[in-house]
């Protein structure tokens, strides 16, 4: 028996994923620094493979090294994320983060 159509116009129901990384979703204001250039921009979604990064529209090869930095807490600065581009996004860019 096939499953039923919605109806035009309804809305779509979302698609859980009980394989996907389990993910963070915030607006953590970061720097991206990547090809000797530095872009403003924020987390929005962070997994512990990866995350969505909102702001600037950057064309990369996929694989492309970059950095992530954040903010200092009381005058500490944490190490900068390592990551790989992975792909472009309508509002930014996914990156996979390189351990390592």
């Amino acid at each position: 028996m096939a499953a039923a159509k919605p109806a035009p116009g309804s809305p779509r129901a979302k698609v859980f994923d009980p394989l996907a990384a389990p993910r963070c979703r915030s607006r953590i204001p970061v720097e991206v620094h990547v090809a000797g250039r530095v872009e403003h921009a924020a987390i929005a979604d962070l997994s512990p493979t990866g995350a969505r990064i909102v702001g600037p529209a950057l064309a990369l090869e996929p694989g492309t090294r970059l950095e992530i930095r954040y903010a200092a807490v009381k005058g500490v600065s944490p190490r900068p994320l390592r990551a790989e581009f992975v792909r472009a996004t309508d509002d930014g860019f996914a990156i996979r983060i390189v351990r390592g």
